[in-house]
Parts: structure tokens; sequence; C-alpha cells
């Protein structure tokens, strides 16, 4: 049973080849050039597919997947699911890439753990150490933070472009206009990244882990000094892990 794992973005669209017990190695496409959905085999039995990047692209993959005889499955929250509790109100509101995140961070820690996202969003998602998703939060990505100043105001975004470019986001005052920018996008997102896990360390009564995914993922590496692991591919896994458990039931 072959299946194809696909994590679409915002962004970015990765996708992996499952053969039943393993995935392949994970390709990486811009979303918007959709010459990527080619490349999928064809003789694939199904696709199992996590979609944050709207409705028409989903009705896109799925036509282009029936044509192919390939039975195209777009992952859904539910409350609970591999060990992990949903923390949602409405479970089926949570983010699919969230979810199966968390479902990919539980499976590798078994304790409490925070699953950060970096991408056009900055997600956070803590997990206790009993599984329980504590609920999380959503902020602007370092790209969004950026722009929101250069592009939604006159005076940054002229005085950033004449003092030389874009410098290295760092945690440090910025003596120019660009690197109070970049570097005001670092303290931001690691400052937040740093109360939540602080929340969770209360919580859990113990240290966290701290997982870092997503395609902006190592402007936050770069910035924050806390323990961590960068595991490029966690969405990936997620599906990884929900395929072999549908090969588990039949």
């Amino acid at each position: 049973m072959t299946t194809i794992l696909a994590d679409l973005g915002n962004t970015n669209v990765k996708w992996a080849v499952f053969d039943g017990d393993s995935h392949g190695p994970v390709t990486i496409a811009r979303v918007d050039r959709p010459a990527w959905i080619d490349a999928w085999p064809d003789d694939a039995d199904s696709a199992l597919i996590c979609n944050v990047a709207g409705d028409a692209l989903a009705s896109k993959i799925g036509a282009a997947l029936s044509e192919r005889d390939i039975d195209a499955t777009f992952v859904s929250p539910v409350a609970d699911a591999c060990g992990v509790t949903n923390g949602y109100r409405d479970p089926e509101q949570l983010g699919a890439d969230r979810w199966i995140a968390m479902l990919a961070a539980w499976e590798r820690c078994g304790e409490a753990v925070a699953v950060v996202d970096v991408g056009t969003a900055m997600t956070i998602d803590l997990i206790d150490d009993q599984g329980l998703h504590l609920g999380g939060f959503i902020l602007p990505g370092p790209d969004l933070i950026q722009s929101s100043l250069t592009q939604r105001t006159s005076d940054i975004g002229s005085r950033a472009s004449d003092d030389g470019g874009a410098p290295v986001p760092k945690c440090e005052p910025g003596k120019t206009t660009s690197a109070a920018v970049a570097n005001g996008e670092a303290i931001a997102c690691a400052g937040a990244l740093d109360r939540a896990v602080g929340l969770l360390r209360d919580s859990a009564r113990s240290e966290p882990r701290v997982l870092i995914t997503g395609g902006a993922a190592q402007r936050i590496t770069r910035s924050w000094a806390g323990e961590h692991e960068y595991v490029p591919g966690l969405v990936i896994e997620g599906l990884a892990i929900l395929a072999a458990e549908a090969k588990r039931r039949g």
C-alpha cells in the first residue's frame, strides 16, 4: 500500500511517499506553482493531506487525484487521537497542521512539549505530560511582522530601505532602522516563545521539550536561546502516524 503524504501550507507544499512502514524523502515546493502535483506517483493507492491553503486548492488537488483513481483524504482534527486530547472547545476548529504536528510531537516525546510552527504565521501549542492539549497561540510569523512595519508605515519603511538592506535578526538593540525592525521581529518571536514555554513549565511542573518546525523555523532557532529540537518535517511525520494507524485498522 502506497500513500502520498502532503502538507499544503500558505507558502510551501511538502510531500513524501509512505510505503506502509515509513515515509521516504520529503520534497518541498512553492504551493503557488502547482506543477509539483505532476511529480506525485500515479501508482499510489491513496493520499493523506493536511491542507491550510484554502478550499480552492483542496478542490483542485481532489479532482487531479480522482482522475488518477487515487483516493484522497483531507485530515480534520478530532477530539482525541494517538494519545493526544484536543484542547479546543470545538475540536474541528483547530488548524489541521497544528493538530497533526502535535500527534507527531507526542509520538516523539511522550511528555510535556511545546510545538512551534513558524511560517506565514507562528503557532505555539502546548501539550502537558498526560497528552492534553492546553491550547495555543497564533501570532504573525517573522515576515509578516517585518512587512507590517515596512509596508504599513511611511517613515519606518523608507528609513529601512535607505540604510542598507536586511540584516540577520538578533535579540539585541538595532542601531539602524532596518536592524531595529529585524531585531524587533526576533525579540517578539523569542519573547512569545519564552512566555509560552514558561506557562507549560508551570503547568507540568517539569522542563518541557520544545519542537520547532516550519518554513521559517530557522528565523526562530537563531534568536531563541532555549533548548529545542528542529524537526523540519513534523507534519509529514504526523501524517505517517495516521497512515500507519489506518493500515493497522485495515
